[in-house]
């Protein structure tokens, strides 16, 4: 068995012919001891990969296991078994896949090989590939909750911004996956995409992390042709995904064209017709035998399921920030504004007023707003219906959508039911056609989503069927809340939870970290309407949970 030696960063080893080792490996040392020859080499990634592919067993030997210490995520949390052997798989694998389920903690152990990675200066810079909404709740608060040291610039903004930020010097680049077209069209990189690529060229960007990476399924997207101009430079991708063939078999070309090309046709045509036959002139079904060709496709890939996690976290809670449209924005600051106005005319502010105000922002974030003679006023919040299916779409079990509003309840309604099952729970429905909804979801196949208005999620309903809760916008109880969360546990739930908040304004985020405080949000009405509408800042209780 090999000997490492961390403090020296070497691997000791006993072999019957050591002349291999030593015409490939530089910097060796032959070390005589009791009559045997031993031979100490460099305990690096690239030794290590040198030494495997020569028939050594140096498995359990990797490097980032001797030479490693794991900084606790937001100084709390130590790795979970999984995610350490994650970081360890994508240390010694500079292109793979890494398909564990959502809500294993794909995104820090990602970043600790990579930290791993700049420590023994392999890495410069990282970029991090995202959706918008999992730029600064998910990605940027993971990097700053493990390396408070390593500084972090999100991509955002205008091309001359983005391409500004660039050139900062930042330990981690996150962009959204939609901004790596920005500089490039027509096949011809400029400006931004054109620096980016160049930095990948100059190696200052070592590795790319592409989170959430089936988004790319479809190579034939302007932002696909983006990626892959920049991904044809780089040595290192991270491909990150729960859900990698989402919509079939034909999902895996694109995407292997980007981290192992060679493991595919070079053109779609050919892996389709290797993995699908076709019915009729419109409809294609997978071959029999597809899941063994596609599995071989994506390698090298680890995958960890949740229910095969002993060590999993009950729970996860996460935001997903989206951004309010341009009019939806126009119609927040106005409303916002004219409280203003009230304010200073002299007229008291009591907590039924501001609760109104605060409501009406929070409407107007949702998607829809009363008007004072009853009227629901849609403001079609496109980003935020967005991050609704992206999460969706992630999950592996059935899902709960809670909306504290009942014409917000229609609209979801309307969405959801484009691309999956739904129905929906609220006020309207009672009795035995209630009972007959809740009996279908925790007990069939259809509707995958159920859409519900948090007050009618009573004790003791049982919706385990359930893995995942989606807070389409905030409300105000604690006990609501809290009570809604719970619907999905039981003694009967078999799966780790995920419940998930959407955003788009401060309002929300305050309410949401006050709500998974316990803070009794109707004692704070006040509080929040200085912060939020006349700018004086929050005191006392609330404050000290939002800092």
């Amino acid at each position: 068995m090999p000997l490492a030696l961390p403090e020296k960063r070497a691997l000791v080893l006993k072999l019957k012919d050591p002349k291999q080792v030593m015409s490939v490996v530089p910097n060796y040392q032959i070390i005589h001891e009791a009559g045997i020859d031993y031979i100490a080499v460099p305990h690096t990634t690239d030794v290590w990969h040198v030494l495997s592919n020569m028939g050594i067993k140096v498995n359990g030997y990797e490097p980032m296991r001797y030479q490693y210490n794991y900084p606790k995520l937001f100084g709390m949390y130590n790795p979970m078994a999984h995610q350490s052997e994650t970081a360890v798989f994508c240390t010694t694998n500079k292109r793979c896949f890494v398909f564990n389920e959502m809500r294993t903690g794909k995104s820090a152990a990602t970043l600790w090989a990579a930290d791993y990675l700049k420590k023994v200066k392999q890495v410069k810079q990282v970029l991090i590939l995202c959706t918008i909404s999992c730029m600064d709740r998910v990605w940027k608060q993971a990097i700053f909750g493990l390396f408070p040291q390593h500084t972090v610039g999100i991509l955002h903004g205008s091309a001359k911004q983005r391409e500004q930020m660039l050139n900062e010097g930042y330990d981690f680049l996150i962009l959204n996956h939609d901004g790596l077209k920005v500089g490039y069209g027509d096949k011809v990189s400029t400006g931004f995409h054109l620096r980016l690529m160049q930095m990948v060229k100059s190696k200052k960007i070592g590795l790319i992390i592409m989170d959430e990476g089936s988004e790319f399924r479809n190579g034939s997207t302007d932002k696909y042709a983006a990626l892959k101009k920049i991904t044809d430079h780089i040595e290192r991708i991270w491909w990150l995904t729960g859900t990698p063939t989402p919509g079939g078999p034909e999902d895996a070309w694109a995407q292997c064209r980007i981290v192992n090309p060679s493991r595919v046709p070079a053109y779609q045509g050919a892996w389709k017709a290797k993995v699908m036959h076709k019915i009729n002139q419109f409809k294609w079904v997978p071959n029999h035998g597809h899941e063994a060709k596609v599995f071989d496709a994506m390698q090298p890939a680890i995958r960890f399921k949740k229910s095969e996690v002993l060590d999993m976290m009950p729970v996860v809670y996460g935001d997903r920030a989206a951004e309010l449209t341009k009019e939806q924005a126009a119609a927040y600051q106005k409303i916002k504004a004219e409280g203003t106005i009230k304010a200073h005319s002299g007229e008291a502010i009591s907590a039924v007023n501001a609760a109104v105000l605060l409501g009406k922002m929070l409407q107007i974030a949702a998607g829809i707003v009363k008007s004072d003679q009853g009227e629901a006023i849609a403001y079609v919040p496109t980003n935020r219906l967005k991050v609704l299916d992206e999460l969706i779409e992630q999950a592996n079990a059935k899902v709960i959508v809670f909306a504290p509003y009942r014409a917000v309840v229609d609209m979801l309604v309307t969405h959801v039911k484009k691309r999956w099952t739904v129905d929906f729970i609220d006020g309207r429905i009672t009795g035995n056609k209630r009972s007959a909804v809740i009996h279908a979801f925790q007990d069939g196949k259809d509707p995958q989503v159920l859409v519900a208005h948090p007050k009618t999620t009573g004790h003791g309903l049982e919706l385990s069927a359930a893995d995942t809760v989606i807070w389409f916008a905030p409300m105000h109880s604690v006990d609501l809340y809290e009570q809604a969360n719970n619907r999905i546990m039981s003694g009967m739930q078999k799966r780790s939870m995920g419940i998930y908040h959407i955003g788009c304004t401060s309002l929300e985020w305050k309410i949401y970290r006050a709500l998974t405080a316990g803070v009794k949000m109707q004692d704070e009405i006040l509080k929040l309407y200085d912060e939020e509408v006349l700018g004086k800042g929050l005191t006392g209780e609330l404050t000290s949970v939002i800092l």
